[in-house]
This record gives structure tokens, sequence and C-alpha cells, in this order.
């Protein structure tokens, strides 16, 4: 142990307490932090997010991806809680099936309306600096 120079980790209260028994500093995993950062900047953006999510669980149902593979051979992408580029994946692959989509009548209300559609596209492009950073 005498080698342990620091823990590295997020700042959860386990990761806490060992770096307190050691008696060595806990730095914040960075990777956390801009997931952290990068949630913080979505949030202002939950209603756009949250729509483009519900047309893509609407479009996972089996009889609309059933239409929507006649169209295109991508499929509908989720976004994963816990990671923040799921997200960003997303909202890459709505951008790119977005005509395809309306091809599927049973989620044609759902699909985002042109202002909406730009401020996807916005947000989209934002976040390919976001994932510059990551690679």
């Amino acid at each position: 142990m005498e080698a342990l120079q620091c823990l590295c980790g997020d700042n959860c209260a386990t990761n806490q307490r060992m770096a307190t028994l050691f008696g060595v500093p806990l730095v914040g995993c960075a990777s956390h932090r801009f997931n952290l950062a990068t949630k913080k900047f979505l949030a202002e953006h939950d209603d756009l997010v949250g729509a483009v999510s519900e047309l893509m669980a609407a479009l996972r149902i089996p009889k609309n991806r059933s239409e929507l593979r006649r169209h295109t051979g991508l499929a509908p992408l989720r976004a994963n809680a816990t990671q923040w580029g799921s997200t960003f994946t997303m909202l890459e692959r709505y951008v790119r099936i977005r005509d395809e989509i309306k091809c599927v009548d049973a989620v044609y209300d759902l699909v985002l309306k042109p202002a909406a559609h730009r401020r996807i596209v916005a947000l989209t492009e934002t976040f390919k600096t976001f994932n510059s950073v990551c690679k």
C-alpha cells in the first residue's frame, strides 16, 4: 500500500471512505465529471431529447420497426441514461433517418416539427464537439 499515491473515481461515499482509510487524496474521474457536465447541458434540452426518445421508443415496436426497415437498414436507437454518448448517438441516428421515419404512419404524429428538427440538428453539431473531446 505504500506505493498507492491516490484513488481515482467518482465522488461516491465508498470512494471517499477508501481514500480516507488509505490516507490518500481522491482524484475525481475526468470522464465522470465530463458526463455530469454534459448531463447538465442536456437538461436545457430535455424537451427535445425526450421527444426524440419517445419517437425512437415507438419505432422499436416490432410492427413499426418492420415498416421502418422497408425504408432504411438503420435501426432506431435509444439513449442509455448513464452514458451521454448514447444520447448523442440517438440524436444523430434520428437526424439520419428522419425522412424514412415519416413513412411509418403509426409514428407520424411523433415526428418533430421542422423548427424542433433544426434545433436537434444544431444540438447534434454541438455534440460532435463534445464527442471529439472523448476520442
